[in-house]
């Protein structure tokens, strides 16, 4: 009896020793993957992967839908510069994989499509393995009138804080493409963080102080205003404390001369459980007028150690009021602009344009200068998805006669809801050719029609209708397509066509959004 107790005992022992093994390795592989922290604040998402070599940020814009562009940058650690450039050669050989497809970091900037919701980012090695992940939280886009899309503007905040990113909603005017935006402020290069279809972010240059003007460049768009620049510093004589100890924190905000209203900002203390901050954790402090001396705006507040080591604490600027400023358009510009130097092209010779989405009627002459070539990316059009609901109520599309499918019979409460995007991916493509002596020019023109649909339950399924010019019919033009593809359309009528997408799960539900595109006449070929 006492010989197999003994035995029982050690065979516990083993099993108690296998369990320790597992929970270390498991403890040891949950460590293996970096630590990853998430932010969103001024318009942006940030993902923050932490590697011993340093870390790498990715941003994208808070709220989007469709096409849309990210950046990623690389902060070394080290403690010399030589140190700081190994590292940054090893940081710039990780990948960031979404959707399916890999950036290096060493690229800066990425293009994607999305729907909005919990977006999946997983981080590589360059070996392939994944380092870390992150779930970005990404908002519908707000809507806009349509009245406003069709007249482009750009929506500025009255104050930008330097070193931070600062939002400009373009109504009408961005694309989700970073590549051909172009933001100056006071003359300095502001680095795009991320773009939508609605809007841009950009990192305010460091070391700005005071009325600034901004520089927009978009495609065919150029305009500028002005914003008030505000460089805050913090300044503390001791930064690691220990418990007990005391420190005067001494925060500065200069730019604010012939400040004539108040402005506020706030003060919180991002490690309460290392300092205490007099006065809270958290405070919003008003600047007034006539606290102001020359250009700057002093306060101070004691900080006690509560425990040894470093603290953080950051200070924001926070108003809301913004400047609206209206822009020409690609399409304004066709037809307010007075003829360029370059001569249109001779009756009956072939043109071929590459234009952006919105306009009616082209000047040939304009458009032999401006759009001659497939380089010239589309603007934004103007669809439901800019200027109605886009996943709401019980239909999920636009504005366009004739009732919608809307979600299926088998829909749900608490179910997860199928989502429909839709856009055009590029430029129209439009050409006009001799054909005939009877018929002595042809006209012909194409876009690409692109769609991402996400949620539901099973294999999810597209079908694609269009509406055309003068017609209330929808005509089905694919069925049974993919999830996220696009459809190459072409026509021989310029108009105005409205295409239908709508997306199906194998439960029978169903999500539809609607596109407007124009593809506009040619002037003395097949405008009447």
């Amino acid at each position: 009896m006492t010989m197999r107790i003994k035995s029982l005992d050690r065979l516990a022992v083993r099993v108690f020793s296998l369990l320790i093994l597992v929970a270390a390795m498991t403890l040891a592989s949950q460590r293996s993957l970096g630590q990853t922290e998430m932010v969103t604040t001024d318009g942006l998402v940030t993902a923050n992967f932490k590697t011993p070599q340093g870390t790498v940020q990715l941003n994208l814009p808070d709220n989007a839908s469709g096409p849309v562009s990210g950046s990623l940058r690389a902060f070394p650690a080290g403690q010399t510069a030589e140190e700081k450039a190994r590292n940054l050669d090893t940081l710039n050989t990780f990948v960031i994989r979404m959707h399916n497809q890999d950036t290096r970091v060493a690229a800066g900037a990425f293009r994607r499509t999305i729907v909005g919701g919990n977006e999946s980012v997983s981080f590589l090695d360059k070996a392939g393995r994944e380092v870390s992940r992150a779930a970005l939280r990404i908002s519908p886009p707000i809507m806009q009138p349509c009245g406003e899309v069709m007249a482009p503007q750009i929506v500025v905040p009255r104050f930008a804080q330097a070193g931070r990113s600062l939002s400009i909603r373009g109504v009408g005017v961005f694309d989700g493409n970073s590549s051909t935006t172009s933001v100056k402020i006071n003359g300095q290069q502001a680095q795009v963080l991320g773009e939508s279809l609605n809007n841009t972010v950009v990192e305010c240059p460091s070391g700005l102080a005071g009325p600034s003007k901004v520089e927009l460049k978009k495609n065919q768009v150029e305009t500028q205003t002005n914003i008030r620049v505000l460089d805050v510093n913090l300044i503390a004589p001791d930064l690691n404390l220990r418990t007990g100890q005391q420190t005067t924190l001494t925060t500065q905000v200069k730019g604010v001369g012939s400040l004539q209203e108040d402005l506020s900002f706030r003060l919180q203390n991002q490690t309460p459980a290392v300092v205490q901050m007099a006065g809270g954790e958290n405070q919003n402090i008003t600047i007034h007028p006539q606290d102001v001396q020359g250009d700057s705006y002093t306060c101070t507040r004691v900080l006690t150690g509560k425990q040894p080591g470093g603290f953080n604490v950051s200070a924001t600027v926070h108003d809301s009021t913004t400047e609206t400023v209206a822009v020409t358009s690609a399409d304004q510009i066709l037809a307010w602009q007075s003829a360029p130097t370059a001569k249109a092209p001779k009756p009956g010779a072939r043109e071929e344009y590459f234009l952006p989405s919105g306009m009616i009627e082209l000047d040939p002459a304009i458009a032999q200068q401006q759009w001659a070539s497939p380089n010239i990316p589309g603007r934004n059009p103007c669809c439901c998805c800019c200027c109605g609901p886009l996943f709401g109520g019980q239909r999920g599309g636009g504005p366009g006669p004739g009732p919608g499918p809307g979600p299926g019979p088998n829909s749900s409460p608490g179910s997860n809801p199928i989502m429909t995007s839709v856009n055009l991916a590029g430029s129209i493509h439009v050409l006009a050719v001799p054909v005939t002596p009877i018929n002595p020019m042809g006209y012909f023109a194409e876009a690409h029609v692109q769609w991402n649909v996400s949620g539901g339950s099973g294999q999810l399924t597209v079908d694609v209708e269009v509406q055309r010019p003068g017609s209330t019919r929808w005509e089905k033009l694919v069925s049974g397509r993919g999830p996220n593809d696009e459809y190459l359309f072409s026509t021989g009528v310029a108009g105005t066509y409205l295409f239908r997408v709508t997306g199906k799960d194998s439960a029978g539900n169903s999500n539809f959004n609607t596109l407007s595109v124009t593809f506009p006449c040619i002037p003395g070929i097949n405008c009447h």
